[in-house]
């Protein structure tokens, strides 16, 4: 790549969360369901069958317009794209191309070198999904399960410049997805499908090279990987002086390469024309304005929230923004611990707290309620005034986890709170050292590092309740003895 730069734009294809699929009354939720059997003679495109479309579809694409800073169109209308394909029943697909519902926008990514960069859009149109082709050795079947169920098409400007920046962009779209409820995002279940629109061009030219559209990336690292291998063979050609001819690669995952697939069609190759069978989508502004009204805080602004007024970094910031419930659930429990612990506050949430959910994953967003956020404040406020240690800490929040109780309550009635007294730690420090000689002949000696491995005996026979600043001032003060 060496004096070439690449040039990146995705367009995404997202099926919306609906009960319905987007012109007809069939279940969306196809996953699991016996081949061909969600299906009616509006999604198999039977002569005569008339599309209604999905009002929830609609909303959720105004939403997830509006949350990308996009323009939504107030008057605007279908269109069949025309082509044949073994999984498109009708020979068409009921899309929009001159009109697209949403125009503009941009998502905030941020990048491995972790500078903050915004993707521009170019488009957000609605459509409808396809058939599935499940390929056999000998045969291909077809699923129309997935026939019409609601899809989003998302176009970037080609605004990225590595692989890196495209696997960021990917994430973060995901993850606004996810906020808005709008989508599951799940690429391995082709909720979320990837197109790269992948050029090079020599450093310092401005016009855009010959575009190459790599289809169907289910992973953000088949994304990343595709756009580094197409880079550097496209690169190639152009040093070469070969001609590069705008055209559709696969991804083979196996050989992490790509493979011609074949010539790109042009939009005039799909013949767009208005859907007769559907009248012109007229959205009321007052509906609108609602929709842009009942926007939840977004990512960015939650974690821009974290850093300004609560101090965290940028890093722990985007671990409490890994999804709404979390954000939520941080903010709530930052609150109810106040300023002075919020980052003892982020710490126990995304160290321990996590750990626990994630051995629990069938909770999901659940386990924002297995501790709630008031009850790990006081937690970390009984760690902070000298109560608790924070490994015994750990214990009680693991017993709170599976219990409900609060931290007070466990740590009482445990006996768990801290071991602060020098006379206490005094005796336990004195069987420590005769139980373990070496260890002290080796201080006495100057090899210093063996009073660490003393002090850790001092908390393991205290089952870690004792205070470690004292209990280390103890131990210096008994070894000090020994050495006079």
């Amino acid at each position: 790549m060496e004096g070439f730069e690449v040039v990146v734009g995705i367009e995404t294809h997202v099926q919306i969360l609906t009960r319905s699929k987007m012109f007809c009354g069939c279940g969306a939720d196809f996953a699991g369901a016996e081949p061909n059997t969600l299906v009616c003679p509006v999604c198999l495109g039977l002569p005569g069958a008339l599309p209604t479309p999905n009002a929830a579809a609609i909303a959720a694409a105004v939403t997830t317009g509006l949350a990308l800073g996009g323009e939504i169109r107030p008057r605007t209308w279908f269109e069949r794209k025309n082509y044949h394909y073994p999984d498109l029943a009708k020979g068409y697909q009921i899309s929009q191309y001159e009109a697209p519902l949403c125009t503009g926008g941009g998502l905030e990514v941020v990048g491995a070198d972790g500078v903050r960069r915004t993707v521009g859009l170019e488009r957000l149109h609605l459509e409808e999904d396809t058939a599935k082709l499940i390929h056999a050795p000998s045969e291909t079947l077809l699923d129309f399960n997935r026939s019409g169920v609601p899809l989003m098409e998302i176009v970037s400007q080609p605004d990225m410049r590595s692989g890196d920046e495209a696997r960021a962009y990917l994430e973060a779209l995901r993850q606004l997805l996810r906020w808005l409820g709008v989508s599951t995002g799940n690429m391995e279940d082709g909720a979320l499908r990837a197109d790269v629109n992948i050029s090079v061009r020599r450093v310092g030219e401005t016009r855009l090279g010959t575009k190459i559209e790599i289809k169907n990336l289910n992973s953000f690292a088949a994304a990343k990987g595709a756009i580094e291998h197409e880079a550097e063979r496209l690169a190639g050609m152009a040093e070469r002086g070969e001609t590069i001819v705008q055209s559709t690669r696969g991804w083979d995952e196996r050989t992490r390469t790509t493979f011609a697939q074949r010539t790109k069609e042009a939009a005039d190759d799909y013949r767009y024309f208005p859907e007769p069978d559907l009248p012109p989508l007229v959205l009321d502004a007052g509906w609108i304005e609602a929709r842009r009204a009942a926007l939840p805080a977004l990512p960015a602004a939650r974690r821009a929230d974290l850093t300004e007024r609560w101090q965290l970094s940028d890093d722990e910031a985007r671990v409490l923004t890994r999804d709404r419930a979390t954000a939520d659930y941080a903010v709530a429990a930052l609150v109810a611990a106040g300023p002075g612990a919020s980052r003892a506050v982020a710490g126990w949430i995304s160290g321990p707290l996590f750990a626990l959910a994630n051995a629990e994953p069938a909770l999901g967003e659940g386990w924002t309620s297995k501790v709630p956020p008031n009850a790990l404040a006081e937690l970390a406020a009984l760690v902070a005034d000298g109560t608790l240690t924070r490994s015994v800490a750990r214990d009680v929040l693991s017993e709170m986890w599976s219990t409900g109780r609060r931290a007070a309550e466990i740590a009482a009635g445990g006996a768990r709170t801290q071991i602060s007294g020098s006379d206490a730690l005094g005796a336990v420090v004195d069987e420590v050292l005769a139980a373990h000689p070496k260890p002290v002949a080796d201080w006495l000696g100057g090899k210093e590092s063996a009073s660490a491995f003393l002090l850790g005996q001092v908390m393991r026979a205290t089952g870690g309740q004792a205070n470690a600043a004292v209990a280390r001032d103890v131990l210096d003060k008994a070894l000090a003895r020994r050495r006079a």
